[in-house]
C-alpha cells in the first residue's frame, strides 16, 4: 500500500532550501545492498486506508494499485507506472539499501531540488517513487517503514533560509510598496505571482549584497489583479 505525506506543510513560502535527506528504515528483507533510484512522481494518485495486517487487501474506491492511479477506471499510463509519464525519467537520489533494520539516507542536489519545486508549487507534490535499479534479481524484496509504522517511519529532513519578514504595505496612487530589513553582504530576490497557493513565482527585483544592515522599501506598478509577494535570499 503506498503511503503519502506533505513533508514540507511546515516550511514557509520564502524558504529556500539547501539541502534534503530522506532516510528509510528497512524493516524486512533477504539480503542487503539493493541499489535503488528515487523517482518524482509527476501524476497524482491516492493514498488508501486498509492496512490488511501486512497482507493487504482488496482496493476500494479512488485507491491506487498497480494498475490504477485511482481505483478502478484512473489508470497508470502503463502497469506499474511508466518512466518519464508518471514519474521522472532522471533519479532525484541514488542509496544502496542495507538489510533488516538498516537506516538509509537517500540525498541529492535533486532532492533538493525537489523540495524547493514542491514548496514554490504545491500543486506539483505528488511524492516519490522508489525503484529497484534491477528487478529482474530474485529475492530482493524488502519491506520500508511508512508513517503508519511508528518505530521505523521515514523521515525528510530539510535545511533551508528563511526569507525577511515583510512589513508596511501601502497602497498609493500608481504603485504599492512594502518594507524588509536586509542584512548585509547577502543577496534578495523578490517576486510576486497572483494566487496564494498556486502558480510559478515571476521576478519583480534582485537585490544585491549591502555592506550593512539596512530597511529597503520594493515598489510595484498598482495593477487590478492581486498580488502576492515574497522575498527570499540567494
Amino acid at each position: 500500500m503506498p503511503t503519502r505525506r506533505n513533508f514540507i506543510a511546515a516550511l514557509s513560502a520564502g524558504a529556500r532550501v539547501s539541502s534534503a535527506e530522506l532516510t528509510l528504515i528497512v524493516t524486512k528483507a533477504n539480503t542487503g545492498g539493493l541499489l535503488c533510484n528515487l523517482h518524482r512522481v509527476l501524476r497524482s494518485w491516492a493514498e488508501g486506508s486498509e492496512i490488511g495486517g501486512g497482507n493487504g487487501a482488496p482496493a476500494v474506491q479512488g485507491e491506487t494499485t498497480w494498475l490504477a492511479r485511482f481505483h478502478p477506471d484512473t489508470f497508470w499510463d502503463a502497469p506499474g507506472a511508466t518512466n518519464g509519464i508518471d514519474f521522472s525519467s532522471a533519479p532525484s537520489a541514488t542509496a544502496v539499501l542495507g538489510g533488516a533494520g538498516s537506516a538509509n539516507v537517500l540525498t541529492a542536489p535533486a532532492l533538493a531540488a525537489d523540495v524547493q519545486a514542491w514548496l514554490d508549487q504545491p500543486a506539483s507534490n505528488f511524492g516519490w517513487v522508489l525503484l529497484a535499479s534491477d528487478e529482474t534479481v530474485v529475492q530482493t524484496a524488502r519491506r520500508i517503514g511508512s508513517r503508519e509504522n511508528t518505530d521505523a517511519p521515514p523521515v525528510l529532513t530539510v535545511h533551508f533560509r528563511v526569507g525577511p519578514q515583510l512589513y508596511g504595505p501601502a497602497l498609493n496612487t500608481g504603485f504599492f510598496s512594502f518594507w524588509f530589513d536586509a542584512a548585509s553582504n547577502q543577496g534578495y530576490a523578490v517576486e510576486y505571482r497572483s494566487s496564494l497557493r498556486e502558480g510559478d513565482w515571476q521576478p519583480l527585483t534582485n537585490i544585491a549584497p549591502l555592506s550593512s544592515p539596512a530597511a529597503l522599501c520594493i515598489y510595484d506598478d498598482a495593477c487590478a489583479e492581486s498580488r502576492f509577494y515574497r522575498v527570499h535570499v540567494e
